[in-house]
């Protein structure tokens, strides 16, 4: 876990030691952004669970609260438990303060003390720390200690420097595995146990603190803008209300969304299922059509290397005028050799592209973890499936 850009895929780049295991992230945008990546260590099946992070540009906090809640409680009802949670923290905040902050008190709510002896927190991008601002980095380090001495530390948790970032990642591995813990979020249990709506549990009072702050703030500010326009035409100013009005129309749309924002939150996590379920099966359609579209374009793309290699067999004195060069300066064959070399390029793109896909949804949870109409639960890799009753003894270590 941990904010957007605090280096989470290049974490698990590092564990799972490939390089093109995320080539397909980000190749088609999904909704969903948790993602499963399965390796084998110490002799235990490891499934890493990429979450998303809060902070993000391209969705709201909120959203990203929802689908946490989904899997969490998803996981919890059947069983499935975590074996440590790592949660990521880039150095190159230059004050933890805002946002930075935020996420790190919700994540704190999320796990609850109970779960606290089994989080990490590592801070990451010390490799691009320079050694004028290396002094300042590690001042950053003990800043964060400070921020989790009272809490995660006093009960077991750990703060960690990823700065040898394959050789540390593999160490938080090889702990997390030999502890073998088996832990349970404060999160799941108030949504499944407690049935609280997700704005009650402790890691939502935290956003929606946020959300009704900025909403408050917002609505002092439109406020005080009116009271100003309402002077200026009292006092015929009425040529400087554009501006004034510009930034009382901003301000209106941004209640609006902080509006819907803080909605969002009050919800029972049955809505949310609905909701995330929804978004799933429009993901899975965007891919499969995305997969189609891809097979189409690689038969077109064969067909065209096939035809492109009869036409260069072809002798330039039996063809007619059509084999003639198009281009000044270059023979027939030489036009015909350039279109291979052309299409066998955009091939090998395609092929690329291919793997990303199948890259991409095999990382997909929903792909790999679904649970049918019965309650019967599969997880899948790959093609392969473990019914129910093998459940626990393959999920053998799950890390987040």
């Amino acid at each position: 876990m941990g904010m957007t850009g605090s280096g989470k895929s290049t974490f698990i780049e590092q564990c799972t030691k490939s390089p093109h295991c995320l080539s397909g992230h980000g190749l088609y945008s999904c909704t969903s952004r948790a993602s499963i990546h399965t390796i084998q260590m110490l002799g235990r099946t490891v499934h890493l669970l990429d979450t998303p992070g809060f902070n993000d540009s391209q969705r709201s906090d909120d959203e990203t609260l929802q689908e946490l809640a989904y899997w969490l409680a998803a996981a919890y009802e059947r069983g499935i438990k975590l074996s440590g949670i790592v949660y990521l923290h880039s150095i190159t905040n230059t004050r933890l303060q805002g946002s930075a902050v935020r996420a790190l008190n919700a994540f704190k709510r999320m796990c609850g003390e109970k779960a606290f002896c089994g989080v990490i927190l590592a801070t990451t991008m010390w490799d691009t720390v320079t050694a004028d601002e290396l002094a300042k980095a590690e001042n950053r380090h003990e800043e964060l200690h400070g921020k989790i001495r009272q809490d995660i530390v006093q009960y077991g948790g750990k703060l960690v420097a990823l700065s040898a970032v394959e050789i540390d990642a593999m160490k938080i591995l090889r702990h997390i595995i030999e502890k073998d813990r088996s832990l349970t979020l404060a999160f799941q249990q108030q949504l499944v146990d407690e049935k609280r709506l997700v704005h009650e549990t402790d890691a939502g009072q935290v956003l929606l603190g946020h959300l009704s702050q900025r909403y408050k703030s917002l609505q002092s500010a439109a406020g005080r803008s009116h009271m100003a326009m309402v002077e200026m035409i009292d006092a015929g100013q009425r040529d400087d209300l554009h501006e004034i009005d510009n930034a009382v129309t901003e301000m209106t749309e941004n209640m609006r969304s902080a509006d819907k924002n803080i909605e969002q939150t009050r919800m029972a996590l049955s809505d949310v299922r609905k909701i995330w379920e929804d978004n799933f099966n429009c993901d899975d359609e965007a891919l499969d059509a995305a997969a189609r579209l891809n097979e189409q374009r690689l038969k077109n793309a064969e067909r065209r290397q096939r035809e492109d290699a009869r036409t260069v067999n072809i002798s330039p004195n039996k063809t007619s005028d059509a084999f003639e060069s198009p281009t000044p300066g270059l023979s027939s064959a030489s036009v015909s050799q350039l279109s291979e070399a052309y299409v066998s390029m955009s091939f090998d793109e395609l092929e690329k592209e291919r793997r990303a896909l199948t890259i991409q949804t095999g990382q997909r949870l929903n792909k790999r973890y679904t649970v049918h109409s019965r309650g019967s639960t599969t997880i899948g890799i790959i093609g392969t499936s473990i019914a129910a009753g093998q459940l626990i003894a393959a999920l053998a270590c799950v890390v987040m």
